[in-house]
């Protein structure tokens, strides 16, 4: 199993922006490797949320899978991604949903 390494010069302290902002902006970077990835299969606007609910259980599945069978660093941070683009698109799809909602002052 990987065991974690402190980022360099930041002492990997709760609160530290450094360690927040090289953890996020890597991950970021694997976010939009597997978006460009999946480009053709189309936007997520017309995904339903129960569809992507299911979708976000199914790589969840997955990235138990991968960590039990100790498979490489970046195999992991491909499934965490995915689990991370399908949460983002459920998020914008409801965010968007509650907007139209709301314009109708429900």
């Amino acid at each position: 199993m990987n065991t974690p390494t402190p980022y360099e010069g930041d002492g990997s302290q709760p609160g530290d922006d450094a360690l927040y902002q090289h953890a996020t902006a890597q991950f970021h970077k694997a976010m939009l490797r597997k978006l460009r990835r999946h480009a053709v299969k189309g936007l997520w606007t017309t995904m339903t949320l129960p569809y992507l609910l299911r979708r976000i259980q199914m790589e969840v599945a997955e990235l138990c899978a991968a960590v039990a069978a100790e498979v490489n660093a970046e195999d992991v941070e491909d499934e965490c991604a995915d689990i991370a683009n399908l949460s983002m698109m459920l998020a914008d799809n409801y965010r968007r949903g509650r907007e139209v909602d709301d314009d109708r002052g429900d």
